[in-house]
C-alpha cells in the first residue's frame, strides 16, 4: 500500500454484544486514526458507529479482534478488575512489553494449525486485553475546537456527496474557515491536505463500488463518472498509485492461484 494512504472502512453495524479491538502490527510505525497519532504500542477500540477513516503509511498492518462482552465480563470477574465495558476511550497507550505480548499472541492465533493452541492463545489474548482496557493510560478524544469542527463539516460533506469536489476554495467555504486553518486541521488529523483527503475518499468510494459491481453490466468509466472523475487517464493513474492495481482489475474481482 503506498505511503499516506487514506483508509475509509465501512463496517457492518457493530453488534452490541461484541467488543472490537485493533492491535497494530510490529512493523506498523505510525498512522492517523480518528484524530489520534497512532504507533505500534497503542491499543485501539472501535467506535460504536460503523465507519472509520484514517491515514496510514505503507507499513500499515493490524490485527482486528472481536470478543463477546459477556466473556469479557466473565474474565473481568475472574481477574478481579472492573470497568472493562465502561471504558469508552478509543486509544489506550500500552507498555511496549504488553504491546509485544499482544502481537505475539495475535500472530500465533493467525498462524496456528493446532485448534487447542489457538484456543489457549485466544484466552490469553482476551485476558491481556481485559487488563489493558481497565488500565489508567487511556487517551481521551480531544475536545472539539475550530479545527475539529471544520474537519467534521468536510467529513459530513463527502459522506453525503457521491462526487464531492476536492477544490480547496469550495472546501474552505463548506468548512467555514480560512485555507490556512483547514490545511492545519487536516494535517493535524490525517497528516495530509484537505483536497488530497477528499480525492482519496472519492477513490475509496469508487473502489467500494467496483468491488460490488457486476463486470458483465457495469463499466469503470460509468462508475468513475458517477464519482466525479471525468479525466479517465488521470483517474486510472491515481487509482493505481493508491491501490497498486488498475480499476479494471478491481472490477474483475479477486483471482486465486491454485
Amino acid at each position: 500500500m503506498p505511503a499516506s494512504t487514506v483508509l475509509w472502512i465501512r463496517l457492518a453495524p457493530r453488534q452490541p454484544s461484541f467488543a472490537p479491538y485493533v492491535i497494530p502490527g510490529k512493523n506498523c510505525h505510525g498512522f492517523w486514526w480518528r484524530g489520534h497519532s497512532i504507533n505500534n504500542n497503542d491499543l485501539l477500540i472501535f467506535p460504536r458507529n460503523n465507519e472509520l477513516h484514517s491515514s496510514s503509511n505503507s507499513d500499515f498492518a493490524v490485527f482486528t479482534i472481536s470478543i463477546r462482552e459477556a466473556y469479557l465480563e466473565q474474565l473481568a470477574d475472574e481477574l478481579g478488575v472492573v470497568g472493562v465495558l465502561e471504558n469508552r476511550h478509543e486509544v489506550i497507550r500500552l507498555d511496549p512489553d504488553i504491546s509485544r505480548d499482544l502481537r505475539v499472541l495475535a500472530e500465533s492465533i493467525v498462524k496456528s494449525n493446532d485448534g487447542l493452541s489457538a484456543i489457549e492463545a485466544s484466552r490469553l489474548l482476551a485476558e491481556k486485553l481485559t487488563l489493558s482496557t481497565t488500565s489508567d493510560t487511556s487517551v481521551k478524544r480531544p475536545t472539539l475546537r475550530k479545527r475539529d469542527l471544520a474537519v467534521n463539516r468536510i467529513i459530513e460533506y463527502v459522506r453525503n456527496t457521491p462526487a464531492a469536489t476536492s477544490e480547496l476554495a469550495k472546501l474552505c467555504r463548506l468548512a467555514r474557515v480560512s485555507e490556512r486553518t483547514l490545511q492545519y486541521a487536516f494535517k493535524e488529523h490525517y497528516g495530509i491536505a484537505p483536497n488530497t483527503f477528499v480525492k482519496r475518499w472519492n477513490l475509496n468510494s469508487v473502489r467500494q463500488t467496483l468491488m460490488q459491481a457486476d463486470p458483465e453490466t457495469d463499466t469503470v468509466f460509468s462508475i468513475a463518472m458517477d464519482h466525479g472523475f471525468h479525466h479517465q487517464g488521470q483517474f486510472a493513474a491515481d487509482y493505481r498509485e493508491l491501490f497498486a492495481e488498475l480499476p479494471s482489475r478491481t472490477l474483475e474481482g479477486p483471482s486465486f492461484n491454485l
